[in-house]
């Protein structure tokens, strides 16, 4: 693929350009000399040559200033933080195990690993298995659904047939 290539570099011919200019074809130019200005004092101060060297040297010193201490006010009491112990969880075999924080390698043994393997592939099988069970759930639900959707229309139906029998026999 092409996408990734080196520029060729342009390479400038300038001979033709400066040897055009010398015959003549291009008027030399040459901007106009301004007019010298007169120094004005404008009210700098004037220094001698050996009060420079002492400013320089004042100024070349670091300013060290002292820190103020902040005191907290004889009132106010002092907060500490609480020492936060590692909890120490015990593990089967009955010795202490302390928790790792961070990103120090853990190590586990091979038993504990595929007993916890085993377990978790059992937990994934329930899941799938009560998944199929809610979903059997679902379908029966919508079938009862519109088996009493059915039911409601078929009373109203009968409500109607009622209604019209009953129009009837008291319009006389």
């Amino acid at each position: 693929m092409g996408l990734f290539k080196k520029k060729k570099k342009e390479e400038f011919d300038f001979g033709e350009t400066v040897s055009s200019a010398k015959k003549g074809g291009i008027p030399d130019l040459r901007l106009p000399k301004l007019p010298e200005l007169p120094s004005e004092n404008r009210g700098y101060p004037k220094y001698n040559a050996e009060d420079l060297g002492v400013i320089k040297k004042e100024v070349e010193k670091p300013m060290i200033r002292p820190r103020k201490k902040i005191v907290a006010p004889m009132g106010m009491p002092k907060i500490g933080l609480p020492k936060i112990v590692k909890p120490i969880v015990s593990v089967g075999v009955g010795r202490p195990v302390e928790r790792v924080e961070g990103d120090k390698p853990i190590f586990v043994k091979i038993e504990a690993y595929k007993d916890a393997i085993e377990s978790i592939e059992a937990i994934k099988g329930l899941c799938k298995e009560a998944d199929g069970v809610l979903g059997e759930l679902s379908k029966i639900r919508a079938e009862e659904d519109r088996e009493l959707a059915k039911w409601h229309n078929d009373i109203d139906k009968i409500k109607n047939k009622l209604l019209v029998v009953d129009k009837k026999l008291f319009e006389l």
